[in-house]
């Protein structure tokens, strides 16, 4: 998989706040928080959607509103086997991992910056050698200015 997820991996844990949950959101600009244990072990996801029907519980805890389980994929999966993956779990979201370790996240934001890249690179015009080699009319003046003539 190319390098086109976060790997900064930013988590709350499991037992905070659904505000201490939403400010940690707002404060990285992201959309979707893993939650970890004291062992440090990823136990759910939280999304900016989960936490939208929680804003008059903000004094709940987080894992009333965490997805269970969490899915993960492996560095180095294919990007077409993880945006399937997502689309048919319906989720936008998933942890990337090295052998056991979360390496980061992937989320469909990700995955359209990718493919919109992607697509603006195909669609820039490519020149040939024969408009490689045109030269413009006021460049064509100029170097007859030039020559003299």
């Amino acid at each position: 998989m190319e390098k086109i997820y976060s790997t900064k991996l930013i988590t709350v844990r499991s037992g905070a706040s659904v505000k201490t949950a939403l400010d940690i959101m707002a404060e990285h600009r992201i959309r979707h928080l893993p939650v970890v244990n004291n062992a440090k072990e990823i136990v759910g996801m939280l999304s900016i959607q989960d936490l939208q029907t929680a804003t008059k519980f903000q004094d709940k805890p987080v894992d009333l509103f965490a997805s269970y389980p969490v899915e993960y994929v492996q560095e180095q999966q294919s990007l077409s086997s993880v945006a399937f993956l997502m689309l048919d779990k319906k989720i936008s979201s998933v942890l990337v991992v090295n052998e056991d370790e979360a390496v980061g996240i992937i989320t469909t934001d990700d995955l359209l910056f990718h493919l919109a890249t992607s697509l603006e690179e195909k669609e820039k015009p490519q020149l040939t050698a024969v408009q490689k080699s045109l030269v413009t009319v006021g460049e064509i003046c100029r170097r007859l200015s030039e020559a003299g003539i």
